[in-house]
């Protein structure tokens, strides 16, 4: 089975770190470079650093490497690479949804252990309907509901990824994906891989059905 990467481009087509430009056009090669991670030649992400490299307002493209290889687990650097088709934009709201659906996920680890604290689902709540409908009272909300829910961080992970999950809805960002996974690993220990993977897979639904 062929492996497939993908990219997380700038609308410009150009990397969301360095500000590397990319060819505008679908199917070009990059030019040859030696590939050196995080230093040198033409990075892809693996399905699982879909999730890991996803930045608001970045497009996501499939994509293909040819040449000499170094990998890692969430990404791989090649000679030369080019995009092959667009999957979608992460737009905020986008975002909002993904990462409180990340934390809702691992929610049950909190509640187990605090089940009467409903802060943290309070506060998944409302990023979901501001992610629904994005108006400025459903951010003010969604960011009320997060400040309540981060009190909850010393009795659990899982807590804090909902408050970063709410809070994404006011300071547009995706870090709580990042968090949820940590919660699962927290507790439930190699959780972890199979949580990110889960992530990856549900931002594709997501993206594509945009």
């Amino acid at each position: 089975m062929t492996q497939i990467y993908y990219k997380w481009l700038k609308p410009d087509r150009t990397t969301i770190y360095q500000g590397i430009k990319w060819p505008k056009r679908v199917g070009v090669w990059t030019p040859d470079e030696t590939p050196k991670l995080c230093a040198s030649g033409w990075h892809l992400a693996t399905h699982r650093g879909i999730a890991q490299h996803a930045r608001t307002n970045a497009v996501l493209w499939i994509a293909e490497g040819r040449g000499v290889q170094v990998a890692a687990e969430d990404k791989i650097a090649f000679t030369s690479a080019r995009l092959v088709s667009q999957v979608g934009t992460l737009t905020q709201p986008i975002a909002v949804r993904w990462a409180a659906e990340c934390a809702q996920q691992v929610l049950n680890h909190y509640e187990d252990r605090y089940p009467d604290d409903k802060r943290p689902r309070e506060a998944i709540d409302a990023a979901l309907r501001w992610a629904k409908n994005p108006t400025e009272t459903n951010a003010a909300a969604a960011d009320a509901a997060a400040n309540a829910a981060g009190t909850a961080y010393a009795a659990g992970t899982a807590a804090n990824a909902a408050a970063d999950a709410a809070g994404t809805a006011y300071h547009a960002y995706a870090y709580a994906a990042g968090t949820a996974a940590y919660a699962a690993a927290y507790a439930a220990g190699t959780a972890y891989a199979k949580e990110r993977e889960w992530q990856s897979n549900r931002l594709l639904e997501l993206l594509r059905a945009s």
